[in-house]
């Protein structure tokens, strides 16, 4: 990975042999090449790396990529906290750490300009927002802007978060593109902006590879926890966050049978997560919730589960159930974003804020024939959602563009 600050060294990564030289504005730059060949260069732009479901999005597409079309770059510009997980960068795929500042957009335009990409792709509002700050300084270079949610201004916390959102919103006409995760999101950004913005729709890819069944490796799991082999396991995998309402997911947990566990799986806010485990005491659940934490190792989790679920308030493509799917596990959603489009026939979608019709669906569906479910949700991901269609998909946006 690249870094750029005060030491003016490179670990030259993927590729090998860079260096990064001084400006007089006291950053550093990486020393690059004009593009050459048919390979044409593609950045990737999101605040960090660490262990989420668009930065794991982020890594798969940079995978997934013809390498002998794309000479793809990570640009990240925050620095992960000491002891968090971030995933690496893929074999070949350069990482540069641009400055670390929030405020220091022209520290992170010298850096994107320096790289002389074809396009650069942001990930996230962050994202979104300093690459579209930064273009009056890119030259003639494609801007692709992503959208991974359906939250409407209105249903967020605070006020600066309404007004980054606008903000955002409105700064994303100068986009040559906008690739939205999901036909909600899409649908909500061109409502938004008046048709204003040129929206584009490429569903998350999830990797087949690495997410499919794994027994062996499902039952360590349930045995780490003190999960009879033959109980009946529920689980949530999402980052602890309001949005996700996993206080839905617990109120669904206390109307099941006593004998069902339950896996709550992700990190968060400290506070938040004491008062998930304190109204899982105040419901009676005991024993049977497990709140695991932040995890990597996700194809094991999803393998010791016999049903996977979302409680969420909003999602655009939600990953965990496209990846649970290819783990042959079913699964149950909130009808939000394009999560019905999602699950299809292979599992249950319910409203949105319906703890009792959440049950239900648990219950349904945990008296299916486990193999057949499981077969049918993992091949339609494999026809409809994987990672290299992913690639390809995004590969003729970018293309298009020139």
């Amino acid at each position: 990975m690249l870094q750029y600050g005060g030491t003016g060294t490179a670990d030259g990564g993927g590729s090998g042999g860079d260096t990064v030289a001084p400006t007089p504005a006291g950053v550093h730059l990486p020393k690059v090449g004009a593009q050459r060949g048919p390979r044409r260069r593609l950045v990737l732009l999101i605040g960090s790396l660490w262990v989420g479901g668009a930065e794991r999005q982020l890594v798969t597409l940079a995978q997934h990529l013809d390498q002998s079309k794309f000479e793809v770059i990570l640009v990240t510009y925050r620095a992960v906290p000491p002891g968090m997980a971030q995933f690496p960068a893929p074999a070949g795929v350069r990482h540069v750490q641009a400055p670390s500042s929030r405020r220091n957009v022209l520290a992170l335009a010298l850096v994107l300009r320096r790289l002389q990409a074809t396009w650069i792709y942001s990930f996230l509002p962050g994202a979104n927002l300093r690459l579209l700050l930064c273009r009056p300084l890119l030259g003639g270079v494609h801007l692709v802007c992503g959208m991974r949610s359906t939250l409407a201004p209105e249903q967020l916390s605070s006020q600066r978060e309404r007004v980054l959102l606008r903000f955002e919103w409105g700064l994303q006409r100068w986009a040559d593109a906008v690739v939205s995760n999901s036909e909600a999101g899409r649908r909500l950004l061109l409502r938004a902006t008046q048709g204003k913005v040129k929206a584009r729709v490429v569903y998350n890819g999830i990797d087949t590879e690495r997410f499919r069944p794994n027994a062996a490796a499902g039952l360590r799991v349930r045995q780490q926890w003190g999960i009879p082999a033959g109980a009946a396991v529920v689980g949530i995998i999402s980052r602890l966050d309001p949005v996700k309402n996993h206080t839905l997911f617990l109120q669904a947990a206390a109307q099941m049978p006593p004998d069902v566990h339950f896996l709550c799986v992700g990190g968060g806010k400290a506070d938040y997560a004491q008062a998930l485990r304190a109204q899982a005491q105040r419901l009676g659940l005991g024993l049977r919730m497990h709140f695991v934490g932040e995890r990597t190792d996700l194809e094991a989790l999803y393998s010791s589960l016999n049903l996977c679920t979302l409680s969420s308030d909003s999602e655009g493509f939600p990953n965990s159930l496209g990846e649970a799917m290819a783990c042959e596990v079913p699964c149950v959603g909130t009808d939000v974003g394009d999560t019905t489009y999602l699950v299809g026939d292979t599992g249950m979608v319910v409203p949105a804020g319906d703890a009792a019709g959440l049950a239900a669906a648990w219950q349904a569906v945990l008296g299916w024939e486990p193999a057949v479910a499981g077969a049918r949700c993992r091949q339609r991901i494999l026809n409809e959602f994987g990672a290299g269609t992913a690639a390809l998909q995004t590969a003729a946006v970018l293309e298009a563009l020139l």
